[in-house]
């Protein structure tokens, strides 16, 4: 992929990754160009952190496709279903003296696969059983691990997916005949971008890893007696770098409440203009740590 040379003598018209002749002003790395529908798609031969099909730094970019007694200059196409995306899932069962059993889902790709491959892919046997062992007991206190599924870390072909069953005592404390529940959370970093927003005022833009989409979904299935006297508010809000939202609702039929969380990152830059808006969003879902379901038994 070009990227112009630091301290070249070109001039700074040129410095697009392209001379006036076409040609890359420097070349950073070595892909395959596989003919696809009159374009090329790009894989990288050398990845060992990522699908073979994303380039964190090749969005947007160019590279020199080298043909038998040609050359070109072709915009970089990342293999479909690379876009950085975390799709997160928890469905659980509340039994009625607190206890929980249920199974958390996690799908990576992009980014969030990237993270995911550079943890995982060189732990030893003993170190994925700490690995789990850690991501139930943060889902919830002196949690026990019932099943775990992972894909091959070091499979390039394919994202990186893991599933873990749990169960636990004690997850909903009561107070008379009111239970309270905390919303869990997806027990691993990964799940989420490596940075975000934490200071009160910014004098220079906030940077994302990448354009990015994070979805929670939790699915809570009552016990018998039990109805929701409060749930979380929802809230949608649509911001110049992307879209935030929280939806709760509740199956009376099922006796199942439903909470969905999603996060996406349509830019990279958070100008300073915009970044309260942006952290006041964010801040918005960090409040559903601390804040409980209630459930009231009848």
């Amino acid at each position: 992929m070009p990227r112009p040379r630091k301290g070249g003598r070109e001039r700074s018209d040129r410095w697009k990754g392209e001379t006036r002749s076409g040609f890359p002003l420097q070349v950073d790395c070595v892909l395959v160009a596989v003919p696809r529908g009159g374009g090329y798609l790009f894989l990288d031969p050398f990845a060992d952190d990522s699908q073979y099909g994303y380039f964190l730094d090749g969005k947007g970019a160019k590279g020199l496709v080298v043909k038998p007694g040609a050359a070109e200059i072709r915009a970089i196409e990342c293999l479909p279903g690379t876009e950085s995306t975390s799709l997160a899932e928890i469905r659980a069962d509340l039994l009625p003296d607190g206890g929980i059993k249920g199974k958390v889902s996690l799908e990576l790709s992009g980014v969030f696969d990237r993270m995911a491959r550079q943890e995982l892919k060189d732990k030893t046997a003993n170190e994925m059983k700490e690995f789990t062992d850690e991501a139930v007991n943060k889902l919830l206190d002196e949690g026990q691990a019932l099943e775990n599924k992972m894909s091959n870390p070091r499979d390039l072909t394919k994202k990186i997916t893991l599933s873990q069953e749990f169960k636990g005592e004690s997850y909903g404390i009561f107070q008379g005949a009111i239970m309270l529940v905390n919303i869990p959370r997806p027990p691993y970093a990964v799940a989420d971008l490596p940075s975000m927003p934490s200071q009160a005022k910014r004098s220079y833009p906030f940077r994302i890893s990448d354009a990015a989409r994070a979805v929670t979904k939790v699915e809570l299935k009552l016990p018998a007696g039990f109805t929701p006297v409060y749930m979380p508010e929802g809230f949608k809000r649509s911001l110049e770098c992307g879209e935030f939202s929280l939806s709760a609702s509740y199956d009376e039929a099922k006796n199942v409440i439903v909470i969905e969380r999603e996060m996406l990152f349509t830019k990279k830059e958070i100008p300073v203009a915009a970044y309260d808006a942006f952290k006041n969003a964010m801040d918005e879902f960090g409040v559903l740590r601390d804040t409980p379901i209630l459930l009231e038994r009848k």
